[in-house]
């Protein structure tokens, strides 16, 4: 029998930014597919937003978003990909979680490296910039509290939330019957 779970992710808690606090609300239902209870999830999506910077983001519609998904075990997570170069020879590319400051922040920076990669740029000057915000990111943290820790932790009654309404522990491997977006 299949169980549901009210779960949601507080757009606030991602900057504002709706596809993050999708990435957050996939992550968290893969997590529900693994068997973990409720409140591991819930401590899980707070560990992980709360150590969102946001900032300079991909477009919406980069292909980046697909291709730059961290993977491994939280803190130790690794996004990584291969592009090509204009001689045709592929080489590999990634930003470690540990690095940026955090899974959300490792994809993000992996996604701005993509498309500086896919537009042409060479990738000993994108190692030089995802460097820089690495050690931006690591500034920012050391100087500030994160912001949107306090958003993490909003009531289910916030009303920007992402809703993983379906979610169900039995264990499927196929994504979320139901994402939406309450307004």
């Amino acid at each position: 029998e299949d169980t549901k779970i009210d779960f949601d992710v507080p757009i606030k808690s991602t900057g504002n930014k709706i596809v993050v606090a999708f990435s957050v609300a996939h992550k968290c239902f893969h997590r529900f597919l693994q068997g973990e209870s409720k409140q591991e999830v819930l401590k899980y999506r707070d560990e992980i937003v709360g150590s969102y910077r946001g900032g300079v983001e991909s477009p919406d519609d980069s292909e980046a978003w697909e291709v730059c998904r961290a993977q491994g075990v939280h803190g130790t997570s690794v996004c990584s990909f291969s592009m090509e170069a204009k001689d045709g020879k592929k080489f590999p590319f990634q930003t470690t979680a540990l690095a940026a400051g955090g899974v959300l922040e490792a994809e993000r920076i992996g996604r701005l490296c993509w498309d500086k990669l896919k537009a042409g740029v060479k990738k000993e000057v994108v190692i030089e910039f995802r460097n820089k915000l690495y050690k931006d990111n690591a500034a920012a943290s050391a100087a500030t509290p994160q912001k949107h820790k306090a958003a993490a932790s909003e009531s289910p009654a916030s009303k920007d939330k992402v809703k993983n309404a379906a979610a169900t522990a039995k264990g499927s491997s196929g994504p979320p019957a139901k994402k939406s977006k309450s307004l």
